[in-house]
């Protein structure tokens, strides 16, 4: 895939970003580095959706998964955040 390609995408591929909270902590590593500033995609981040369907104990998130709300929170900006969804089901 050519520069110009992948820059076509970044927008789609940015816009909603699913966390599936059954794969935390093994996802912390590409999470942290979506939302490092050199990261040509996250200023297309405009929706963030934490989704809890795939937890075998729904009712008890993953530990530090709150620590992880915090920080997509705190490096997005709010002038950019259209929406943010906690799904349990």
């Amino acid at each position: 895939m050519n520069k110009q390609t992948f820059a076509l995408l970044l927008k789609d591929l940015y816009h909603t970003v699913i966390v599936d909270m059954s794969a935390y902590p093994r996802s912390t590593g590409p999470l942290l580095e979506m939302l490092n500033s050199y990261n040509p995609g996250r200023q297309h981040i405009k929706g963030v959706v934490f989704d809890q369907t795939n937890l075998l104990e729904k009712c008890r998130p993953p530990p530090g998964i709150e620590q992880l709300v915090y920080i997509f929170l705190s490096n997005i900006p709010d002038s950019q955040l259209e929406y943010f969804r906690y799904v349990h089901r």
